[in-house]
């Protein structure tokens, strides 16, 4: 190397240096956040604690014990992850502040017993630890662009058409948008007897569609991009899987905000959104404070009490075993419910409720302890291979769809069994067509 490619590499090494936060202010962001979610919880709490049975006891130095140096924890594992900044950090990185550092709040608060605490910090600890470990996955092929201009245009067209047609087939061309219906829309998807096989594929196009609308945004093919919106609000009228509209808000936003993206600008984002929860909660006390139910309450609050009640479940009755999944044709499977609708009975005492939860309170239930280091290779393999799938989208103008595909999906795990994500909502598929699309698509 030339002294001034030496000299160039230096001073974009500096540069790098400069976008990420010192370790100093990653301390003031953890513990400033943790600051601002307690307030938020004892706003938001009250009003599921009946469902969700949220409690309100503050436990003050009791539960600072283990909740500052989990934090501190935390602090020095973001430190490494936001300098590295790869898509198995930004994983991490998403899990951290949507699960794990909203998780001690609850714990705060009496939410859970010491048991299921030590358990989440080892599951942090764990995946973590397998981040730093786990080497990356490389191999080199060179990229094949032919009929570059057609497999866009033949895949978005694809996906789009057929969640219209087996819409209309099966519930008729209808638009409903309103999330108070989302129960009345989730039962006329079980009424409809369609075939599991587009169970399975509905899903995968609710998270390939926000991926494709990017990329025809930013080719500025219109038509296209409105066929694929049409075909995600189609899809939550059917389904009412809020999951679908955020998905859609969200591939929104990256295409005007996601280019630029950075771990520094994601610290800085989520700060700035807790603050935004924080004064809705603080100023409408006669009022449903809506943006934190939505999104806060659903992605952080909810899966952390779920989790704590498949890990009680689980240590007084036996480890599934897969026995519901891919092994139940070789297992036996001890209930008659499916076992999201068995928590739901043990907690709630509402047996029709499907209470789901992902990560490793979902690999409690099925291996106990075991799940610890099992679960966190797993994922961060998954990860290291999806980085593989999407490397040529990397150094292009469309660098960050594979950072809003960890988002789609660092979302789905939380809320949903692992070899569920991979196997029948699309998680293969995803990475698949992010493979297919990155060799065959014109990158601008």
């Amino acid at each position: 190397m030339s002294r001034y490619g030496y000299k160039e590499k230096a001073l974009q090494s500096a540069k790098t240096e400069r976008q990420n936060f010192s370790y100093f202010w990653i301390c003031i962001i953890v513990f400033g956040l943790f600051s601002m979610l307690l307030p938020i919880y004892e706003r938001i709490a009250p009003l599921y604690a009946s469902m969700y049975q949220f409690k309100m006891d503050y436990i003050g130095l009791t539960s600072m014990y283990i909740v500052v140096p989990y934090l501190i924890l935390i602090t020095l594992f973001l430190y490494r992850q936001q300098k590295r900044a790869s898509l198995s950090d930004y994983f991490i990185i998403f899990l951290t502040l949507f699960y794990f550092l909203p998780g001690n709040v609850l714990y705060t608060y009496g939410n859970w017993n010491f048991s299921y605490q030590t358990f989440h910090l080892l599951s942090y600890l764990s995946l973590s630890t397998a981040n730093e470990l786990i080497p990356n996955i490389h191999f080199s092929q060179s990229v094949s662009q032919h009929q570059h201009k057609e497999i866009l245009p033949l895949v978005s067209y694809f996906i789009s058409l057929t969640v219209i047609l087996l819409t209309i087939y099966y519930n008729g061309l209808q638009l409903n948008l309103n999330l108070d219906d989302v129960y009345d829309l989730r039962q006329d998807w079980k009424d409809s007897g369609m075939p599991n096989i587009f169970n399975y594929y509905i899903p995968f196009a609710a998270r390939i569609t926000p991926i494709l609308l990017i990329i025809t945004l930013k080719q500025r093919k219109i038509l296209l991009s409105s066929l694929l919106i049409f075909s995600q609000l189609v899809s939550f009228s059917f389904g009412g899987m809020k999951y679908t509209l955020f998905a859609l808000l969200l591939g929104i936003l990256f295409h005007f905000f996601g280019q630029k993206l950075s771990t520094r600008k994601i610290f800085i984002y989520f700060s700035v959104f807790i603050g935004i929860c924080l004064i809705e909660c603080l100023l409408m006390k006669d009022q449903l404070p809506l943006l934190t139910v939505y999104t806060l309450r659903r992605t952080s609050f909810i899966p952390n009490q779920i989790g704590s009640f498949f890990f009680s479940f689980a240590q007084s009755h036996d480890y599934l075993y897969y026995s519901e999944s891919f092994l139940r044709g070789f297992l036996y499977y001890p209930y008659s419910d499916p076992f999201p609708h068995v928590i739901a009975e043990y907690a709630f005492n509402l047996p029709e409720v499907g209470a789901n939860t992902g990560l490793f309170a979902e690999g409690f239930s099925q291996i106990g302890w075991l799940s610890l280091p099992v679960y966190a290779i797993l994922y961060i393999i998954t990860f290291r291979l999806y980085t593989m799938c999407c490397s040529h989208f990397l150094d292009t103008r469309l660098s960050h769809i594979p950072l809003l595909g960890i988002v789609l999906y660092t979302t789905s795990f939380i809320d949903g069994a692992f070899f569920s994500i991979i196997l029948t909502q699309g998680g293969f598929l995803t990475g698949l067509s992010l493979y297919i699309l990155s060799r065959k698509t014109s990158l601008l």
